[in-house]
């Protein structure tokens, strides 16, 4: 591969895999679709219902298509291709795969209403309050 590959730094949408090759988000993404469609041969495998099965809008769906169009940051639209497309995921999108605790919290939060919420944020202080002081003695 090319020395030049390793000037990109962090160009929009691009990341180097392990094999040194560019990977472009909206063409990954692009490719996920028509390998999904190819699947869908029966029926009408359009990008409405690829969004729909992924978990997303249309206009995302549209952004993420776009060569300058938008790169994923959301986590719970980062876990919604996760869902569907595995590790994988974070090495297209250039980003550390995140803590299973951290996941679970991202996931039960929204289910909480306000009140269960704040509790929860509350005793989440409150443990990670006591780990700091008495195992970093802060």
């Amino acid at each position: 591969m090319v020395d030049y590959i390793y000037n990109i730094g962090n160009v929009k949408g691009l990341t180097i895999n392990d094999y040194n090759s560019i990977v472009d988000f909206h063409d990954w993404l692009y490719e996920k679709y028509i390998e999904w469609r190819g699947e869908h041969s029966g029926r009408e495998g359009s990008k409405a219902e690829f969004a729909r099965w992924i978990g997303i809008t249309d206009k995302s769906l549209f952004q993420y298509f776009m060569k300058e169009g938008q790169i994923p940051k959301s986590p719970q639209i980062i876990n919604k291709l996760v869902n569907k497309y595995g590790d994988e995921v974070y090495e297209v999108l250039n980003i550390h795969e995140p803590e299973i605790s951290i996941l679970k919290i991202e996931e039960i939060l929204p289910k909480l209403n306000q009140n269960q919420q704040i509790k929860f944020m509350r005793r989440l202080n409150q443990i990670l309050d006591e780990f700091i002081n008495n195992e970093l003695g802060s």
